[in-house]
């Protein structure tokens, strides 16, 4: 009897040991490796965009630019050069900003009345891309109000509400105001005061956000979103991925890349667990998201087309099925504008083609009357130092554009000035302060007209004053 129990221990080993062996996934290294890297690529927005949402919403109650899930957080002025929390401020809007979670409730927003000011309301959904974006230039300036509801919910919309789909549960809003500046705070301000946030059950009943909220528990939200997303090791990237997908779908394009990479174990709600795969198959993971982190940050370096010296890129927040593009994207820009709603070219480079140093020169950039910005709302011309921070001057003044008070050629031409030094009197009007050494700007077109939205207006290039 013992000897029979021996054996059926031996044999129930031998089965469960056969068990765990079946159960490794069954992939080669060159493959483990190519996949993880297409597999890091394209999750890489989603689990980004996850960890900004929780980084936007870890505080107890608004403060900054922070707020509490499904509720708003407002920009109340514009920053200056002292400013190095974010690169590339922004100094044409003051921004209201939300982390809306859509898997329990549908949410209503209301907005106040905005008579001719700009505006624009973009959902930025999990994969970085923009599934609505009501504007002054689809909507106009009457009030409205908004159900915002994700992929599942299912309901009546009510009497004079608009709705607008999110995709995904987890959505970003930015809304966006024109700001003329500093005269005009305490009037935008009591717009972004009107702007509320009401789940739909709580319609009609007086709702008032909670007063404090919880922190996220087990999460730094002190930490910059790129460093929590890359220290992350590649176990734990794609198991919070496969829990991300549970919620936030990708496309139905996407669908055919989804069947490939579940080889690899990127299945939605599944564990990914690196006891699945051998020592050699694990290694091979790990290299092949060293590949993507490689390849995203060689992308961002190309990340539109250089036409008179300018990247211009035309499908922001359309990103398609080229992942390590939208990767790349999301690395240096959660929730870029569409292309009918705002054009961002920006240049380091002069007309021969050499990096601009105020140590060697001045610069210029001609519009003639014919090539000035075409844009139905406004357009700005702004000025960083190389690392995309505002740059520190005498005239405290970042940016020009159609609101400045400028001086136009007797041609009808305008010319702005970008140097270092104050420049003779006749010039300081259109003079944008450059800082010493390498520089960035960026022209912003809001509301482009077909010309820009076609690509046939190209910026023209910038000269150096010899």
């Amino acid at each position: 009897m013992k000897h029979f129990n021996l054996i059926n221990a031996i044999l129930i080993l031998f089965s469960l040991n056969s068990v765990i062996a079946q159960s490794k996934i069954d992939i080669s290294e060159k493959e483990a490796r190519l996949l993880s890297k297409e597999a890091f690529e394209f999750g890489f927005p989603a689990v980004f965009i996850e960890n900004q949402f929780y980084v936007n919403s870890y505080v107890t109650k608004p403060e900054g630019l922070k707020a509490p899930i499904n509720q708003f957080a407002h920009s109340r002025e514009f920053v200056d050069a002292s400013n190095r929390q974010y690169v590339g401020n922004n100094v044409d809007v003051l921004a209201s900003l939300a982390s809306i979670d859509l898997s329990e409730e549908a949410l209503v927003i209301t907005i106040p009345e905005m008579g001719d000011r700009f505006w624009l309301m973009q959902l930025i959904n999990t994969w970085n891309e923009v599934p609505a974006v009501p504007s002054s230039r689809t909507h106009g300036g009457e009030p409205r109000t908004f159900l915002v509801a994700g992929p599942k919910w299912e309901g009546n919309v009510p009497d004079n509400m608009e709705l607008l789909r999110a995709n995904t549960e987890t959505t970003l809003i930015v809304l966006r105001l024109y700001c003329s500046g500093k005269e005009e705070y305490k009037e935008v301000n009591a717009i972004q005061d009107q702007i509320k946030i009401t789940p739909l059950n709580q319609w009609g009943k007086n709702y008032e956000a909670p007063s404090h909220v919880a922190l996220k528990e087990n999460f730094d939200g002190n930490r910059d979103v790129d460093e929590i997303v890359m220290s992350l090791t590649p176990e734990e990237f794609f198991n919070a991925l496969n829990k991300i997908l549970v919620n936030n779908p990708p496309y139905e394009e996407d669908q055919p890349f989804m069947e490939k990479i579940s080889k690899l174990g990127i299945i939605p709600g599944e564990e990914f667990n690196y006891n699945n795969y051998s020592e050699e198959v694990k290694e091979a993971i790990t290299f092949g998201v060293a590949d993507a982190k490689h390849a995203i940050a060689q992308r961002v370096k190309n990340l539109g087309q250089l036409k008179n010296n300018w990247i211009l890129t035309y499908d922001m927040g359309r990103f398609g099925t080229d992942y390590n593009y939208r990767a790349a994207w999301s690395l240096i820009g959660v929730g870029g504008n569409l292309l009918e709603d705002a054009f961002y070219p920006t240049t380091i480079i002069d007309e021969d083609g050499e990096m601009f140093d105020t140590n060697k020169y001045a610069y210029k950039i001609t519009f003639t009357k014919e090539e000035l910005p075409p844009v139905a709302s406004f357009w700005s011309l702004t000025m960083y130092d190389i690392q995309s921070y505002l740059v520190d001057n005498e005239l405290n003044k970042y940016t020009v554009g159609d609101r400045s008070n400028l001086t136009y050629n007797e041609d009808g031409s305008l010319t702005i000035y970008m140097q270092k030094d104050r420049p003779t009197e006749d010039k300081v009007t259109n003079w944008l302060p450059a800082p010493i050494g390498p520089f960035r700007i960026a022209l912003r077109l809001y509301t482009p007209k077909e010309q820009v939205v076609n690509g046939s207006w190209i910026p023209p290039v910038v000269q150096k004053i010899k």
